[in-house]
């Protein structure tokens, strides 16, 4: 009979959730239970030492002894292995057939939670494992921890007392590409917590690859331990023949390899394993929490020339500023567990209690993975996340302007401090004339003019768009101060330099000259010049904010008579074209359809400024895309023309199509937009599409665009905004849900918090509820669809607001509080009506 099988495209485990803390590295756990992309110890791509060459299977495993009463030992290896090379095993089948891997695993993952269900037809067991990292919207130092914490059930179903040991077993990566060094162990015994830390001596204690390695038991359990073990012979033969491991070190026997001067250094392989072990009756359970920790303070910034020395800059890892090593780490992680994972699982439980579609919160969750993926935290909080990465590099650097005009909206809601250094490092790094860098390379001192992107004409703008948008949504006048003689040399730039004509917007040249790279754009373009507008408004609020009446006077009239030739050369009665060009005395018309025309729209209505194009077109501009641009269940394209069938035809000379295909971080973002303009249901269609499209591909938490891990997706996160109709302006919050359901609650973060909005047209209320935080404010503005006919009341935290402080105008339904006031944690906001 001949082998049959069924291999389904979702069964390749092609992506993962990362864990790990904002900026420390981390480790992506995927659906057949191995541990990928491991990226803990400043290593290439993610930091900037050398590439990390060990198998990945190997460098964390969980592994189960089980031996039923009157049966011979078995070992179930946590992992569908691939036959070969598992848990520092070669060909086990063949070396070692009483260790195989799991039969099925059940995978399920939610930020920043992985489940995994372990079921073998062979074991009389059933284990469930949950892993996560801490994750606190607001607290950068405790969602920066470099450490990941695994939970355990093990439940008994055989007729007969069962012996169990649960190991986990981690190698040694210290030093991973240093050859001369030494291994160290250790196994430290504390309240409620007993681990193991791994290290190196006597090599450069400079180098990226120094550090410590812990894992650690935390609880009352006593486990025991095998540290410095490097073969299978004679690891696994105890482990076999043992119901628990002989608390050994045998490190020493790992420092075996001679010198030329007679040294003994480290051998290639140095692992470590510690067990939990126990005897299940029939239908008893145990429960084990491990904690993995890591500590590598020697971050150094990129070489970005031949001239400068790999480690010429140690920027550091942030955690090293509470920590000296992994142990301490995982004491921290132990003594704090408690609050750690309330305060986690209490956001994530907030946010999925929604009334938004599942789908839309499962895309909005799922971005957040990019946060752990991607982001560089340096020891002087400085904050950065990369453009994209892949195991083979990264792409571009970090922080890059245009793409975090559509990512950025969740560092700023949900760390609106690490917000704040993103925009300062760019504002350090602008040159004398005006011109940004397009992105951090990978270094937070260098600028490099000689970067083809930094030219690009969109930089200024979006810049501007994004560092006074933290200002307004912040209130944060003294940043504002700051920041602001930076905004005014930029915009003077750009009508200096990148204004040929003098028609007040900036012109656009070809390819590399926006974020649509190799997408080239001539003339007035409605990308750059919505852009340019929306720049224009976020100025001129600055300016009034600050009481700049002369900058304030300038840029209103730049901005009107940009926004008259914008309307006058740009819109055809459906759309903003996409570009208009004088050349060679000749007028050149580009009817194509941008998703993006209209970006500089979506961007002012995050600060409820004013529009940059009359409500009327915009509404019809975003329907026409719609009907354009989009195919359901298939994508939106970045752009169309009106001869175009399926597919727009692609130049000779285009190295990469950029106008035919989707962009799932423009997608999202439009799909925002269209909530803004009140197509709801098509937003959440169109993320439902993007959604869907990703969970198919099976890179779930790996959109690709410019490498994987791509920061653009994060634009997710403008989608609640969206719904409530929610815009923050100095300290001014304005309601407008796009909802019209009798009832809803929208979960929401802004920079100092999170909250619920709650809409009962039953009991006649709305509410604002915060969970995390306090929410501030001197002007709350809310438009609501409750009965006209009604007495209005108002309450803050309990207490009645006096009649004075606020007006209700029963034309347009909008409430208006006046009255300044904070609501701490657990505190309400409440209005309603009888």
């Amino acid at each position: 009979m001949p082998y049959t099988t069924r291999l389904r495209y979702t069964d390749k485990a092609r992506s993962g959730q990362t864990l790990g803390g904002l900026g420390t590295g981390g480790v992506e756990l995927r659906q057949d239970g191995v541990f990928y992309n491991w990226q803990i110890a400043n290593n290439f791509p993610f930091g900037t030492g050398s590439k990390l060459n060990f198998p990945e299977n190997t460098q964390l495993f969980f592994l189960l002894r089980y031996q039923e009463q009157d049966k011979p030992p078995r070992l179930k290896l946590l992992q569908i292995d691939d036959g070969d090379y598992v848990a520092n095993i070669n060909n086990h089948i063949y070396e070692f057939p009483w260790m195989t891997g799991i039969e099925q695993i059940d995978y399920t993952a939610s930020f920043p939670f992985t489940q995994l269900r372990y079921e073998d037809s062979d074991m009389p067991l059933t284990v469930t494992m949950e892993a996560f990292s801490p994750f606190i919207p607001h607290d950068v130092k405790n969602s920066s921890l470099p450490a990941v914490v695994f939970s355990f059930k093990v439940q008994s179903h055989a007729q007969k007392p069962v012996s169990v040991s649960l190991m986990g077993t981690m190698r040694n990566l210290c030093g991973y590409d240093v050859q001369e060094k030494i291994y160290t162990a250790e196994w430290q015994n504390h309240d409620g917590l007993h681990l193991l830390q791994m290290g190196v001596d006597q090599m450069d204690q400079k180098e990226s690859s120094w550090g410590t390695q812990a894992l650690g038991i935390l609880g009352e359990q006593t486990p025991s331990y095998y540290l410095g073990w490097g073969h299978r012979h004679p690891f696994y033969e105890v482990v076999l023949r043992n119901t628990q491991l002989p608390n050994r070190d045998d490190t020493p026997s790992r420092n075996s390899r001679p010198s030329a001067n007679g040294t003994l250094y480290a051998d290639e392989c140095m692992l470590s394993t510690l067990s939990v072990d126990s005897v299940l009756q029939s239908g008893e359970c145990s429960t084990t929490t491990m904690v993995m920790s890591w500590h590598f303070p020697n971050f150094y910034a990129q070489k970005n020339s031949e001239s400068i020395p790999q480690q010429a800059r140690l920027e550091g890892n942030y955690y090293s500023n509470f920590f000296a090593n992994a142990a301490e780490v995982a004491q921290y992680i132990q003594s704090h567990l408690s609050d750690l994972e309330q305060r986690t699982r209490q956001f994530h439980d907030d946010f999925y209690a929604s009334t938004l579609p599942l789908p839309v919160l499962d895309q909005l969750n799922s971005q957040l993975n990019t946060f752990i993926s991607s982001s560089w935290l340096t020891k002087q909080k400085q904050f950065g996340v990369g453009e994209g990465l892949t195991p083979a590099q990264p792409w571009a650097g970090l922080n890059t302007i245009d793409v975090a005009l559509y990512g950025g909206h969740a560092i700023a809601t949900l760390f609106p401090e690490l917000e704040r250094e993103v925009w300062l490092n760019h504002r350090d790094l602008q040159s004398p004339n005006g011109q940004m860098s397009h992105s951090i390379i990978r270094d937070f001192s260098h600028f490099d003019l000689d970067d083809p992107a930094t030219g690009r004409v969109d930089l200024p703008a979006q810049y501007v768009i994004q560092a006074v948008r933290y200002a307004l949504w912040t209130n944060d006048q003294a940043f504002l101060k700051e920041i602001w003689p930076s905004i005014k040399k930029t915009l003077a730039y750009v009508l200096r330099e990148r204004d040929a004509n003098g028609d007040f917007i900036p012109d656009v040249n070809g390819a590399l000259t926006t974020s649509y790279d190799n997408f080239a754009m001539f003339g007035l373009t409605s990308y750059v010049g919505s852009l340019w507008l929306s720049a224009l408004t976020y100025c001129c609020t600055a300016a009034q904010v600050l009481g700049d009446e002369e900058t304030f006077a300038i840029y209103r009239e730049v901005y009107q008579k940009a926004k008259s030739v914008f309307q006058a050369k740009l819109w055809n009665g459906h759309y903003y074209r996409l570009s208009v060009e004088a050349r060679d005395e000749q007028l050149i018309i580009d009817e194509g359809c941008l998703t993006d025309q209209l970006i500089g729209q979506w961007c002012n209505y995050w600060c409820g400024l004013e529009s940059i194009v009359d409500a009327p077109n915009s509404k019809e501009a975003v329907l026409s895309i719609l009907s354009r641009n989009y195919e359901k269940g298939f994508g939106l394209r970045n752009c169309s023309w009106p001869e175009d069938t399926y597919l727009h035809a692609v130049p000779d000379d285009c190295w990469f199509d950029q106008a035919n295909t989707f962009w799932s971080g423009v997608e999202l973002a439009f799909a925002s937009f269209l909530i803004w303009e009140g197509e709801v249901a098509a937003g959440f269609e169109l993320v439902e599409t993007v959604n869907q499209r990703y969970l198919k591909a099976g890179r779930y938490f790996n959109h690709q665009e410019w490498g994987g891990h791509y920061f653009r997706p994060l634009s997710a996160w403008a989608l609640p905004n969206a719904v409530l109709g929610l815009s923050i302006c100095a300290g001014t919050y304005r309601f407008s849900p796009r909802l019209t359901l009798p009832t809803f609650k929208l979960f929401f973060s802004f920079p100092s918090g999170t909250a619920h909005y709650i809409h009962d047209e039953e009991k006649q209320l709305v509410a604002i509820r915060v969970l995390s935080g306090h929410f501030s404010c001197s002007v709350l503005q809310l438009e609501t669809s409750l009965p006209l006919d009604a007495q209005l009341h108002c309450s803050l935290g309990g207490e009645v607001v006096a009649s004075e402080d606020y007006h209700y105008d029963a034309q347009t339904r909008t409430f208006v509080l006046t009255k300044a006031f904070t609501l701490a944690e657990s505190q309400e906001f409440r209005l309603w009506f009888d």
